[in-house]
C-alpha cells in the first residue's frame, strides 16, 4: 500500500529536502536551479490519483516498516512526525465518518486533484507536491503567513547553521547522502517552485479547499528571496495596500545586472546581484541586517558590490535593520525609491497603516514558528 503525505508533514519533508539538496548561491542567483527541469516536479513521478492509499494506524505502521524500514528511515531524518507529540498528516480518500487517531490526522480528498499533486520520494512513498501543500496550507495560515510560506517554496534559503553535517548532501537512489560540498561554497536551500508554477496549480484546483485563497496569494508572489528578511522586504513594499503592502513599483529580488568592465574590476566580478532592483530602473534596495555581525571579508565584498553598481549608474539605497523595524521609515524610503523608479505611492492612511502593522505581525508570527524547524533559517 501506498503512504501520501500531505499538509505540514508534506512542508516539514520538502523544507528537508530542500536542505539535503542544497545548492550554489551562485547557481540560485542564475536562475538555473529554479528551472522547471530542476524542481521536485521535474524531477520525479508524480500522481494526481490515491493508489492504493493506507486508510487505516496498521497499514500506515505496515507500510513504514516495509523494506527493513526505509520509509521510516527517510521520515526519521526529515524530522517528519518524529517525538512523542509527532503528527503525521496522511491523505485518504473520501471516508464519511473517518476520525484522527493518535498522532496521525487523516485529510479526506473529495475532489479530483490537478497533474503532479503528489509526487513519488519512494516506493510506496508519495508527498504533497510543494504546490499543493501551498494550497492546502491556505485553510491553516494567516494571509500574510500564506504569502511567506510561497516565497519560501521560491526561494533559497540560508542553510541552518546548526546542522552544518546536512549542508551540499544530495541523496542518491538509496535515499542516502552522496555529496559534500566544497568547503569554501556557500550553499543555500534548494527552490521548490515557483510563482508561475503554484499559480497555474492553484488554478487548476476546481473546488478544492484553500484554493480560492491561494490563487489569490499566488499572484502577489516575487520569487527569488535569499532570507527570511527579503522576504518580508518583498512582501511589505511590494504588496498591494489593500492587504497592508506599500504597493510600490514592480521589482526582482537577487537580480544580477551585467557590471561594465570598469564596475567589474571594482566589484571583481563580471555580474553584480540587487538585492531588490525595480524593472526598468537603476533603482535598488540592498538591505544590510550584519549589525556589525559580518566577516570583515563579507563587508567588503558588499562595499565592492554597492561601488560597482553605483559607477555604473545604479541608484543604491541600503536600508538596515532598524530602519526596516520602523515602519514610518521602512515607508520613506521604499516610497522614495518607488518614486524614482517611475511610480509614486502617497503614504498609508491611518486604517492602511494599521493594516500594514497587522501583516507585519502575521509575517514575523509565521517565521517565528517555522524556526521551530531544524531546516529552517
Amino acid at each position: 500500500m501506498n503512504l501520501f503525505l500531505t499538509h505540514m508533514s508534506a512542508l516539514q519533508f520538502w523544507r528537508w529536502w530542500s536542505v539535503s539538496n542544497a545548492v550554489p548561491l551562485w547557481d540560485f542567483h542564475s536562475g538555473s536551479s529554479s528551472a522547471a527541469s530542476s524542481l521536485p516536479a521535474g524531477t520525479m513521478r508524480t500522481t494526481s490519483t490515491l493508489n492504493a492509499p493506507c486508510c487505516t494506524k496498521n497499514q500506515i505502521a505496515e507500510t513504514l516498516d516495509r523494506d527493513k524500514g526505509a520509509i521510516r528511515t527517510i521520515l526519521t531524518q526529515a524530522r517528519v512526525a518524529v517525538g512523542q507529540g509527532g503528527i503525521l498528516h496522511v491523505a485518504i480518500p473520501k471516508t464519511p465518518g473517518k476520525h484522527d487517531v493518535t498522532n496521525i490526522t487523516y485529510h479526506q480528498v473529495w475532489q479530483q486533484l490537478p497533474k503532479r499533486a503528489f509526487l513519488q520520494i519512494a516506493p510506496n512513498l508519495f508527498v504533497a507536491s510543494p504546490e499543493l501543500t501551498f494550497v492546502q496550507l491556505a485553510t491553516n495560515l494567516s494571509f500574510g503567513g500564506l504569502l511567506a510560506l510561497g516565497e519560501e517554496i521560491c526561494g533559497g534559503y540560508p542553510i541552518a547553521a546548526r546542522f552544518p553535517s546536512v549542508v551540499g548532501w544530495r541523496l542518491g537512489p538509496d535515499h542516502t547522502p552522496s555529496l559534500q560540498p566544497n568547503p569554501q561554497t556557500v550553499l543555500v536551500r534548494h527552490p521548490l517552485s515557483s510563482p508561475i508554477r503554484i499559480a497555474a496549480f492553484a488554478g487548476s484546483c476546481k473546488g478544492v479547499k484553500g484554493a480560492t485563497v491561494a490563487r489569490r496569494a499566488s499572484k502577489m508572489l516575487n520569487g527569488m528571496s535569499a532570507s527570511v528578511r527579503e522576504t518580508e522586504v518583498a512582501i511589505l513594499g511590494l504588496s498591494p495596500r489593500c492587504i497592508g503592502g506599500l504597493g510600490a513599483a514592480k521589482a526582482d529580488l537577487n537580480k544580477a545586472v551585467r557590471l561594465s568592465a570598469a564596475a567589474a574590476q571594482v566589484a571583481q566580478h563580471k555580474t553584480a546581484t540587487c538585492d531588490l532592483l525595480f524593472r526598468d530602473s537603476h533603482i535598488v534596495i540592498e538591505y544590510d541586517g550584519s549589525q556589525g555581525h559580518a566577516s570583515a571579508e563579507q563587508r567588503t565584498q558588499d562595499a565592492r558590490r554597492r561601488n560597482a553598481l553605483k559607477m555604473d549608474g545604479y541608484d543604491v539605497r541600503v536600508l538596515t535593520d532598524p530602519q526596516f523595524q520602523d515602519s514610518q521609515e521602512f515607508q520613506s524610503i521604499v516610497r522614495e525609491s518607488s518614486a524614482r523608479a517611475g511610480k509614486w505611492v502617497p503614504a498609508l492612511t491611518e486604517e492602511q497603516l494599521a493594516k500594514h502593522r497587522l501583516l507585519r505581525r502575521q509575517l514575523a508570527e509565521f517565521h517565528k514558528e517555522a524556526s521551530a524547524s531544524p531546516w529552517f533559517q
